[in-house]
């Protein structure tokens, strides 16, 4: 790469595309590894593996045939990131279903994942052990500050 282009070295941020853009250009520049010709490769979705925002990309060789395929999201245990990043999103600005699918239509970018209020529960799954995790570090520092005096006063705002 050029190092008169500016670039950002953030290599797991997620972006939106047009795919027909991002298919000419590799259309343009890359080879078929299989039978090396030139002006050879398209990226088509697999519209039948969709889960949520998360899309399965096809690369493939208009000469030869040969194609590769890949989801476009990493998932941890069948929970796609793109997708739990997408509620969390909404609800950190307080919005929640019918806000995604409106959003999901306007940018016109895949439906919202069909069990979209799942996503909540894992959410909260996830938020619960960090809160614990950070409640049981304030006891343990307390506890620590006080030479282990269990006789403590404490306030709370809100």
């Amino acid at each position: 790469m050029s190092n008169d282009i500016p670039t950002d070295d953030q290599s797991s941020a997620n972006i939106v595309i047009d795919i027909s853009i991002i298919s000419e250009f590799l259309k343009s520049i890359a080879r078929c590894k299989y039978c090396n010709k030139c002006d050879s490769i398209i990226i088509t979705e697999d519209a039948r593996s969709r889960r949520g925002l998360c899309v399965s990309l096809i690369l493939q060789c208009i000469f030869c045939g040969e194609a590769f395929s890949s989801m476009l999201s990493n998932s941890t245990n069948g929970v796609y990131n793109i997708n739990v990043r997408l509620t969390y999103g909404l609800r950190c600005i307080g919005k929640g279903s019918s806000s995604a699918k409106a959003f999901c239509a306007v940018m016109d970018l895949p439906p919202t994942p069909a069990k979209f209020q799942s996503y909540n529960g894992i959410l909260l799954d996830s938020h619960r052990k960090v809160s614990d995790a950070s409640v049981r570090k304030a006891v343990e520092e307390t506890l620590e500050m006080n030479e282990c005096n269990r006789d403590i006063t404490a306030a709370f705002d809100g």
